[in-house]
């Protein structure tokens, strides 16, 4: 037959075979291109665009006839080429799916994330590198939170290093542990070691806390019992520190307990301030233990002293009434009436050595002389200027000065508060009346 009826589709060469495939493969890519939000892209070898989906119209700004026959380079960041070009080199030289994350310029003249899947399409029958597909998505958005997480973690670490604070989690199923960077830190560890095993970690501590330690671990995994512990801790450097720990647990969706976790902090200059502030009441407590047990020999002593005083006046009384007395009223028998006043005087300042009087008048004021002392003695005793002159053979001016004196050097202001009455209520025990002299 010089024509053979043949069905759509039916005989092909080889040839014609692969280009209907080739043709088909990309009618359905181009439809697939169509509906994606990610742009699609077909390259040359050197990196042209031969094709681009209407994606980039909401991705870039640009209708996709403005990118065709465009380098890509000439949107890329300057910072980025180098990266996107070690992508571009990589697919030509081995079939890979190569990702690579850069930023592009959009059409108003902004930046945006991009991150592109590429690969190569080879010539089945030379083998060669053909067209180079990409599928490129904006990754602006999950940059941001990478930058804002990556910033998180970086004022943590910053934060853990000044509070001296470190996090650590224990899996149960395998026994894993891990510490952050600050853990190492606390316990004097090289990083490059890795964290140590549980049994190392507890054996680091003091053996009274390595004991505590191991119970409350053990009661937090059985019964998922929480607390916080200050634990001391033996170092490389041979320095003792105090680490208060906290340990949590985690649980799966069926409730059983499959982690624990927790924080560290050394609290070593709080502890030393602890034991220096309780050593410093400790000595304060003995401090005023001695001084009560001082004061308390003093009072001893004074009770001591005023018994001998006591004894003393009572041996000075007896002897003036027994001696001195007896003498004076011989003397009134012999002295004329005018004389009696003086002798009565002297006979009131006898009986009045020992009474606690001058004493009185000593505390209330240290300055008073001997004779304004025995100026006193006679005021209270009701005697007038002129008789007080008299009695001591002076000027009743000199007797005025020296009440002034005495007035002030006892704090007596109130001109309206009688000196006499003030004297004689200061030798029962009082000392403020009022009323004119």
């Amino acid at each position: 037959m010089d024509h053979e009826h043949r069905k759509p589709g039916g005989d092909r060469s080889p040839r014609s075979a692969e280009e209907y495939r080739r043709r088909e493969g990309e009618m359905r890519f181009r439809l697939m291109a169509e509906q994606a939000i990610d742009m699609m892209s077909h390259h040359a070898p050197d990196g042209s665009y031969l094709y681009v989906s209407p994606a980039c119209r909401q991705l870039l700004g640009y209708e996709p006839e403005e990118m065709v026959g465009t380098d890509p380079y000439s949107y890329i960041h300057p910072e980025d080429i180098k990266n996107v070009r070690t992508s571009h080199d990589t697919i030509l030289t081995r079939p890979t799916v190569y990702t690579v994350q850069y930023r592009i310029r959009r059409k108003d003249g902004t930046y945006i994330w991009y991150e592109t899947n590429s690969t190569v399409v080879c010539d089945n029958s030379s083998g060669e590198s053909g067209e180079i597909i990409c599928v490129s998505r904006d990754i602006t958005l999950r940059k941001r939170y990478e930058q804002a997480l990556k910033d998180s973690e970086t004022r943590l670490k910053a934060a853990q290093v000044l509070g001296k604070i470190g996090h650590w989690e224990l899996l149960l199923a395998t026994g894993v542990m891990t510490w952050s960077d600050e853990v190492f830190h606390l316990f004097e560890r090289r990083p490059e070691l890795g964290a140590p095993s549980l049994e190392q970690h507890i054996a680091c501590h003091h053996p009274e806390d390595a004991a505590l330690l191991r119970r409350s671990l053990r009661e937090a995994t059985e019964h998922g019992r929480e607390c916080q512990l200050d634990l001391r801790v033996n170092l490389p450097s041979g320095r003792t520190a105090y680490h208060a720990a906290l340990i949590k647990v985690a649980r799966d969706e069926a409730g059983r307990i499959v982690r624990l976790f927790g924080i560290i902090q050394d609290i070593t200059n709080r502890k030393k301030t602890e034991q220096a502030l309780a050593d410093a009441n400790r000595a304060l407590e003995e401090d005023q233990e001695a001084l009560r047990r001082k004061n308390t020999a003093l009072r001893e002593v004074l009770d001591q002293i005023d018994s001998e005083r006591r004894g003393i006046a009572e041996h000075i009384r007896a002897n003036v009434d027994r001696m001195v007395l007896p003498l004076l009223a011989d003397l009134e028998r012999r002295l004329e009436p005018s004389d009696l006043n003086l002798v009565a005087t002297i006979r009131q300042s006898l009986q009045e050595l020992t009474s606690p009087f001058l004493q009185r008048l000593r505390g209330l004021s240290a300055s008073l002389s001997p004779r304004e002392l025995e100026i006193c003695h006679m005021i209270k005793n009701g005697l007038s200027s002129k008789d007080i002159a008299a009695a001591l053979h002076t000027s009743e001016g000199t007797v005025r000065n020296q009440r002034k004196s005495i007035r002030r050097k006892l704090g007596i202001d109130n001109e309206e508060i009688n000196l006499r009455l003030y004297l004689q209520q200061l030798s029962e025990g009082e000392a403020t009346t009022s009323g004119s002299e």
